[in-house]
């Protein structure tokens, strides 16, 4: 969900030629502030799980209310318009709780399930993944190998992430990047300085800033963004946003400012009006208008007005909504322009995401889409179509996906299907048989070249590399296994992570899992 201040941010940000200077990945994903953090009581959220993570954690991420004792994942083959077994989740549970410790990620091969990988999870008091750590299974045993770990602030922000690798040598975890904010609080507990760093090369560096300025009642009335100058050891000025409250102590409107290093001062670029809040508290708005200052992008400025003189211009028109608990279900954006070139300027609709929930606070349903003018176009989107139990335990879910690509361009393309098990409703295929696998894959992890290996009666198949969002990443056709010899594939291109590996011959399909360094 976007937070409120990450709105705010974005519209100083989209506008062309604003920013100064480009902001790194890392530090738009720091970006994610609400302002029910700077309440010394706040309500908490009522948090729903996203997906799709649905690739990384499996049925880990699903919110259920029973104990399953296993689940079935099938893939679709789009060229067969068919289903074919792909693994099975194995899962373990925290006491009686429905939060999964640890799940075992058992691979089809043949007519068989082999162990392959396992996710150890961690939570918080709100049943929030706080750490996620995998680990592959070779000779017998289970090896840990990377991990993730995530750490949230009283309000659900995001405060510390981290990414680790585990070092067989020295027996322990090792951390290769990650990110974290060193926080200062007034006498009453409020937060008015909170400090990005990122860790690279095995120490950790300033990266950014936020003070936040408050009122007698530890409301914001000013916010200063400062980024770290490493070449001079500084923290220099870039954003600032002044807001004025209503009688009812909430913001009700403001103006955002960017430092101008030349001329050293503030420069007014955006004003917000007629702020509607659904919760002030949580800083969740229903409804905010802004307005640019054109003149501040104008590479010749170099007279600074006061805000009653700029001629002041339409812009950005967002419109939210919300569910019962305060989870977004629309967000709605619309631009203020000349569509037709006769300066006929009026509101156009240009972005919208709509999120759906389920009973179990799951996210069933979200798709980001843009309007060209005509008609709205879906740029990407997931959703499960969900089947339960009558009691509310899930019995089954299909996850699809859908991207802005010609061929799939409107329509949710069905990738994994998950069947539930619990109880005396067991499978008829084994759940412990180890056979050596038909498909061999190595080395694995991988870092240049990917070895595939079949028996050569196998002939001529079709490979595929899937990433971790389900999309096609490279194929080729009629790779030659008959005489015996591997497959050698070139993996120097794929970005550093988990990877799908499908080989197809007639009706004979195998797939399974590597790992790109």
């Amino acid at each position: 969900m976007k937070k409120t201040l990450l709105v705010l941010f974005l519209v100083a940000l989209v506008y062309p030629g604003l920013s100064q200077s480009v902001p790194s990945s890392a530090k738009e994903k720091k970006h994610t502030t609400k302002s029910a953090r700077f309440k010394k009581t706040p309500e908490k959220d009522v948090k729903a799980q996203k997906m799709p993570e649905i690739w990384e954690a499996g049925a880990m991420i699903i919110k259920n209310s029973k104990q399953a004792d296993s689940m079935l994942v099938s893939m679709f083959n789009g060229k067969t318009t068919s289903w074919y077994p792909y693994s099975k989740e194995i899962p373990s549970y925290y006491g009686q709780s429905t939060l999964i410790h640890e799940l075992e990620l058992w691979f089809f091969y043949g007519n068989n399930y082999t162990p392959q990988e396992k996710n150890v999870a961690s939570y918080d008091e709100e049943g929030r993944i706080i750490r996620l750590e995998t680990h592959l299974h070779e000779n017998n045993n289970w090896k840990p190998y990377f991990a993730t770990e995530t750490a949230y602030d009283h309000w659900g922000e995001e405060t510390f992430y981290a990414f680790y690798m585990y070092d067989d040598h020295a027996g322990e975890w090792e951390i290769v990047y990650g990110f974290r904010a060193n926080d200062t609080f007034n006498d009453n507990g409020v937060l008015v300085q909170r400090v990005w760093e990122y860790h690279m090369s095995g120490d950790w560096y300033p990266d950014y800033m936020e003070e936040y300025i408050l009122n007698e009642q530890d409301v914001i009335v000013e916010i200063i963004e400062y980024y770290y100058d490493g070449w001079d050891k500084d923290w220099q000025p870039e954003f600032r946003m002044v807001l004025e409250l209503c009688e009812n102590n909430m913001w009700q409107s403001g103006y955002a400012y960017e430092w101008h290093w030349f001329y050293e001062e503030w420069v007014p670029q955006i004003k917000y009006l007629d702020f509607q809040w659904f919760d002030f508290d949580r800083m969740l708005f229903s409804y905010l208008l802004t307005m640019v200052n054109p003149d501040a992008f104008d590479d010749d400025w170099d007279d600074w007005k006061n805000h009653d003189d700029i001629d002041w211009t339409n812009y950005l028109r967002f419109h939210m909504e919300y569910a019962e608990g305060g989870l977004m279900t629309l967000m709605h954006l619309e631009l203020w322009y000349d569509s037709d070139g006769e300066y006929d300027f009026d509101w156009h609709p240009v972005m919208k995401i709509e999120i759906a929930y389920d009973h179990h606070l799951n996210v069933v349903f979200e798709t980001f889409s843009t309007h060209n003018g005509f008609e709205w176009e879906i740029m990407f989107g997931f959703k499960l179509d969900m089947e339960y139990h009558n009691d509310g335990s899930v019995k089954s879910f299909v996850y699809s996906e859908t991207w802005d690509d010609w061929d799939w361009k409107g329509k949710f393309i069905p990738v994994l299907r998950y069947d539930y098990h619990y109880g005396e409703d067991t499978t008829d295929i084994p759940l412990v048989e180890q056979p050596g696998s038909v498909l061999k894959v190595f080395p694995n992890p991988a870092i240049n070249y990917l070895r595939l290996e079949l028996p050569a009666t196998f002939g001529y198949a079709d490979i595929d590399i899937i990433g971790t969002d389900g999309r096609v990443l490279f194929q080729t056709q009629k790779a030659n296994f008959s005489d015996g010899q591997p497959v050698i594939l070139d993996v120097s291109g794929l970005k550093n992570g988990v990877y799908i590996v499908r080989v197809q011959h007639a009706a004979q399909q195998y797939a399974t899992r590597f790992i790109k360094r």
